[in-house]
């Protein structure tokens, strides 16, 4: 198959994030062990998802170049869709489906060169690591690159394909969300006096988090925009009903930190804060703030002739940075020099009618085959 028809085989299946992953990895498996690829499967703890990490070489698989990428995509539910998401639709040059940019296009141009490569000697080892969980916080990708040079190979160098119009993409803030929870009395609301309101305490904590969020918008970085730290209030949740005094609210908020700001603290700077806040005090509800997941901002250690090099075959002359996470953190952490680069656009990611333009399919191969050549 060719890589527009791997895409219409992968967009058919359901693999947004709250559901196994298992069909699609065993189908890609099956296609790479028959071409000669050694390929291994990570599970999660529960057995119904796991990653796929494939290598081929002639030698020693350690070394070479891998391609990363996540088969998990977000929801459908609730969009306004003109076709099915999960069929390939073809309009002009647009390519519609779920995941067809974030980020089974990448895959599909992965799945169509490794069969160029099996059919070819390859000059070093090939590595493709397709991962879960990414959409809901780049956790799946951790258990596979804990196993990178112990009972995986280990690559010199990975290549994220998240969509970037094909432009090469050395950094990226991090994202640490967190979890406030607010615990209270609940009573009737015909005397409400007897209660501890947290829906009142909850109003304080929002504008400690909006002081915080002021306070991170003075550090610039004009590689990013918005070129500074931000801090954001995502979900709330509180209340049974109105003629009850809400006993609980759950606040959960994010911030998405340059690579140079430190982002873990910010759960104990916010409890803090409401402590030393005598009119919260006053109230008398109880808050906790935990750091429900991070995921690592990415600065590249590519050398500049590594970079130098993916700059030429992708076309551009500058790298660029983005501002959406990747797991592209993760193996950096490990030690291990990475890059973002891959077709599509990231404005299209999440949303109804996303869409990837054969135009970038084609750009892919080109940077593929010259990348493995």
């Amino acid at each position: 198959m060719n890589a527009l028809e791997w895409l219409a085989k992968l967009v058919t299946f359901n693999t947004v994030s709250d559901r196994s992953n298992l069909e699609m990895l065993r189908f890609l498996a099956t296609h790479l062990q028959g071409l000669g690829y050694a390929v291994h499967s990570v599970p999660n703890a529960a057995g119904d998802k796991a990653a796929l990490f494939a290598s081929l070489g002639t030698g020693g698989l350690d070394g070479g170049v891998c391609y990363s990428a996540h088969m998990d995509v977000v929801p459908t539910a609730g969009q306004a869709w003109d076709t099915d998401p999960f069929t390939l639709s073809v309009k002009g040059t647009r390519l519609y489906g779920r995941g067809s940019t974030d980020m089974k296009g990448f895959i599909a141009c992965c799945m169509a060169r490794a069969k160029e490569l099996a059919d070819t000697p390859v000059q070093q080892p090939v590595h493709f690591c397709f991962s879960y969980d990414e959409e809901i916080g780049c956790l799946g990708v951790v258990p596979t690159i804990t196993k990178l040079g112990r009972d995986l190979p280990r690559p010199a160098c990975v290549i994220v394909g998240e969509p970037t119009l094909m432009h090469v993409a050395t950094a990226h803030k991090s994202i640490a969300s967190f979890d406030t929870t607010l615990v209270g009395r609940g009573a009737h609301s015909s005397n409400p006096t007897l209660g501890i309101h947290t829906i009142e305490a909850a109003r304080f904590v929002l504008n400690e988090l909006a002081h915080m969020r002021n306070e991170l918008a003075q550090q610039h970085d004009d590689a990013f925009k918005p070129n500074h730290s931000t801090l954001h209030v995502g979900t709330m949740r509180a209340g049974q009903a109105v003629n009850i005094v809400p006993d609980r609210c759950e606040i959960g908020w994010e911030i998405r930190g340059l690579p140079t700001q430190n982002v873990h603290g910010f759960g104990d700077a916010l409890q803090s804060r409401l402590l030393d806040n005598s009119d919260f005090v006053a109230i008398g509800a109880r808050a906790t703030t935990l750091l429900d997941n991070i995921v690592p901002a990415f600065a590249s250690s590519a050398s500049p002739e590594l970079l130098r090099h993916m700059l030429r075959i992708a076309g551009h002359s500058a790298a660029i940075s983005v501002a959406y996470g990747t797991e592209a953190g993760h193996f950096e952490a490990a030690g291990i020099p990475t890059l973002i680069c891959g077709p599509g656009s990231i404005d299209q990611a999440h949303t109804p009618n996303e869409f990837i333009d054969v135009s970038q399919m084609d750009t892919c191969m080109a940077f593929l085959r010259q990348v493995m050549g």
